[in-house]
């Protein structure tokens, strides 16, 4: 018996997350024509996510997976983001220590700073404050 539920657990995992993506959305709300310039890297540095411009009241979405259903070395995605002479290194995106699927993790940068959510339904919560550059 005991076999049989250990058994449906972990179908139940691999089942759950087997084709569900994972989203980091990145937007841009500083204002018009501020360009918020984005370099998204992932801790495994085959895993480059290069550079993208984001125009204002426009985002980019990155989709992926959890790669190991158990993962000891979880990868951490963090993007460095910038307009003018303001500048932030945020980690976007942490994976869990058991897989997950159909995470959100949205971004949006502001002229005070730099919010985040983690439903579509939620409002925006301030996490940082823009670090001035020279």
């Amino acid at each position: 018996m005991n076999l049989c539920i250990y058994f449906v657990l972990v179908l139940a995992v691999f089942a759950g997350t087997a084709y569900s993506w994972n989203d980091v959305e990145i937007r841009n709300q500083i204002g018009p024509n501020i360009v918020l310039h984005m370099k998204c890297h992932m801790t495994n540095p085959t895993n480059d996510l290069g550079s993208k411009d984001l125009q204002f009241n426009t985002s980019h979405t990155f989709e992926f997976r959890d790669v190991d259903t158990i993962n000891w070395k979880k990868e951490e995605t963090q993007c460095l983001l910038r307009y003018g002479r303001y500048y932030h290194d945020v980690q976007v995106y942490r994976e869990s220590f058991l897989t997950r699927s159909g995470i959100l993790r949205s971004w949006e940068a502001r002229r005070d700073g730099i919010y985040f959510k983690t439903r579509h339904d939620r409002p925006w919560e301030f996490k940082f404050h823009w670090i001035v550059g020279k």
